[in-house]
């Protein structure tokens, strides 16, 4: 199911037991284009831009949350090095019981072992949160983005034209 509220989207999915909730905000989101970056990430886009904000991967059992906080590669790193495919990075993760509060220990995703980290990877992907599902989700973000910024440049257009 998708949810747009002003610049939030989110994605929620059940599975089985578990829920599994994608959520971003697209403002700040947009990268200048360029080409050094994933062909698979370089679709034609409006102006030349696309949109990779930081998004969180939320896993819902009973009432556990298990959140992947994670990020886009900058351009220059995705698929530039052949053991390293991911077009996203988990930049934090954590665990906690009922909702979510700012006591709630979190870890670096750069400071996790790199086999946990790898399985926490396998873990994402397993749930359909692969390569080609972000990339897709990062056109998306571009779309409404873009979309977002049509109807502010009007709204603009109109408050600007408005006599006082």
């Amino acid at each position: 199911m998708l949810d747009v509220d002003k610049s939030e989207i989110t994605l929620t999915n059940k599975v089985g037991n578990e829920e599994i909730i994608i959520s971003a905000n697209v403002n700040h989101s947009v990268d200048g284009g360029g080409g050094d970056g994933d062909p698979s990430m370089e679709k034609e886009t409006p102006g030349g831009i696309r949109a990779k904000p930081n998004f969180d991967v939320e896993v819902k059992k009973g009432n556990q949350t298990l959140v992947f906080s994670c990020s886009f590669l900058p351009n220059e790193m995705e698929g530039g090095q052949e053991d390293f495919e991911d077009v996203f990075v988990i930049g934090e993760v954590s665990l906690f019981d009922g909702e979510a509060k700012k006591t709630d220990y979190a870890i670096a995703g750069d400071i996790l072992d790199e086999y946990l980290y790898d399985l926490f990877m396998n873990f994402l992907e397993d749930r359909g949160i692969s390569n080609e599902f972000i990339s897709k989700f990062s056109e998306l973000c571009t779309n409404y983005e873009h979309y977002l910024y049509i109807e502010l440049m009007v709204n603009l257009q109109k408050f600007l034209k408005e006599e006082v």
